[in-house]
């Protein structure tokens, strides 16, 4: 009896552990191809906004540097709220003046899962100016010589377009 049970006892361990290593390789070897080195895979703010929307409706375009940044809610349904500190480095369009600004912006959890930019962290961020002062956040961003590039793509202008 007692050599019944631990041969039950030990064929269930060697389940668990079996399943534990399957879920393991399926997990390391899942369908999502490695995103390249130095790029940041995570969605952020504003990834539901197409890089050609975004670049077309923003008044400034500001590679800029995360100083500091607090969430207001953290626990809102579908989505935190932050206000950040950035420090612009480089203006990619548009001009301002100051190079330190406050900004506010949402951080979604639901539908798709975005992640909050890092603070220390340099980001390219859309900007529209809002009336009578302010900026909205269309889209950011990870500061990556790819993301640069196809920033500068769609700010080409277009022949027929009528901008020199």
């Amino acid at each position: 009896m007692e050599k019944v049970i631990l041969t039950k006892a030990l064929v269930f361990v060697a389940l668990v552990v079996l399943l534990g290593c399957c879920k393991m390789f399926a997990a390391k070897s899942g369908d999502k191809p490695p995103a390249p080195a130095g790029e940041q895979e995570e969605a952020l703010p504003g990834s539901k906004v197409s890089l050609d929307v975004a670049a077309k409706s923003a008044e400034i375009i500001a590679v800029a540097t995360i100083a500091r940044a607090r969430v207001h809610d953290p626990t809102g349904q579908g989505a935190a709220d932050y206000t950040a500190e950035i420090e612009i480095t480089r203006l990619l369009k548009g001009e301002t003046k100051v190079k330190k600004l406050s900004l506010d912006y949402r951080v979604r959890s639901m539908p798709d899962k975005e992640v909050a930019p890092k603070v220390g962290s340099s980001y390219i961020f859309f900007l529209r100016v809002l009336k009578p002062q302010g900026m909205e956040v269309l889209k950011i961003l990870a500061d990556t010589e790819a993301n640069r590039a196809a920033v500068a793509k769609v700010l080409e202008p277009k022949p027929g377009d009528g901008k020199k």
